[in-house]
């Protein structure tokens, strides 16, 4: 068998630390599953036990849904992206739960967890920021929003803008007809697409949110809420950034600032549903 773990990462592994990062180091380097990995540690059952030590416990997968309680007959989505790499030995490896999702498998038990993540019960404007499949929560806000203006006819002048960073269009844009027949409706008042890999310039949502700023600190001074959701290691962080930018170009202090970002959290006006 070919020996694809160079033998230092083996031995490391019986050093908490440092092997640790050897083998985090090689599992992102070359894509290595641990049923290789295992394969070779079998060599050596010191090997084994030291590699079985070292495995990661899989955490529980969450998933933000499409759901409104206002529709009786609308059924629930959990958005997912299935992934597959091939790699130079030739093998595809799968996403772990998308990919289960997508095959002839058994009923899944799921839980469901409770969230403040929801449309505010007032007139507010709303400011709907996503990244790829956190587009999902939106799409609900916006078919209760139609319900209400249809059957209840309350707030007719509440305004959403949503900003959806993907990284192509014509693979990633999710529910596209359905956000567009939103804008042509009424029920969005604008969607500015953030389009990363695309043929065009790279744009963030955070560079798009740049780029609307005077209407954005309009519509925050109206009292507007901001949601994020979707990545919490580079999107929602830029976002907060980008906002407080926004902020401090109206003229205000740095300690300004941040006391009207958290005033804002305090109201429920600055929401984040991120992973």
């Amino acid at each position: 068998m070919q020996i694809l773990v160079p033998q230092t990462i083996i031995r490391n592994l019986q050093r908490t630390r440092d092997g640790r990062l050897d083998y985090i180091g090689h599992l992102k380097e070359r894509h290595e599953p641990y049923c290789r990995l295992t394969q070779i540690a079998r060599a050596s059952a010191e090997a084994e036990t030291s590699l079985l030590q070292y495995m990661f416990i899989a955490k529980g997968k969450l998933y933000d849904v499409v759901h409104t309680r206002k529709l009786i007959l609308l059924e629930t989505h959990a958005e997912q992206v299935q992934f597959a790499a091939q790699i130079v030995r030739g093998d595809t490896y799968h996403g772990v739960c998308t990919y289960y999702f997508t095959q002839d498998s058994p009923i899944t038990p799921v839980s469901i967890r409770r969230t403040a993540f929801k449309l505010p019960r007032t007139s507010r404007p709303c400011i709907l920021i996503a990244s790829g499949t956190g587009v999902a929560p939106y799409r609900s806000f916006l078919l209760e929003r139609q319900w209400t203006l249809k059957n209840r006819k309350k707030f007719p002048d509440l305004k959403f803008h949503m900003f959806f960073g993907l990284r192509r269009i014509e693979q990633d844009y999710l529910y596209r007809e359905e956000f567009e027949r939103f804008v042509d409706e009424g029920i969005l008042q604008g969607l500015t697409i953030a389009e990363s890999r695309g043929s065009g310039p790279k744009m963030y949502v955070q560079d798009a949110l740049w780029e609307s700023r005077s209407w954005v600190w309009e519509w925050l001074e109206e009292g507007a809420a901001i949601y994020v959701c979707g990545d919490a290691a580079g999107m929602s962080k830029g976002v907060m950034q980008t906002i407080m930018k926004i902020i401090q170009e109206s003229g205000k202090s740095t300690e300004e600032t941040q006391a009207y970002v958290e005033q804002m959290r305090v109201e429920n006006r600055y929401m984040e549903d991120v992973w």
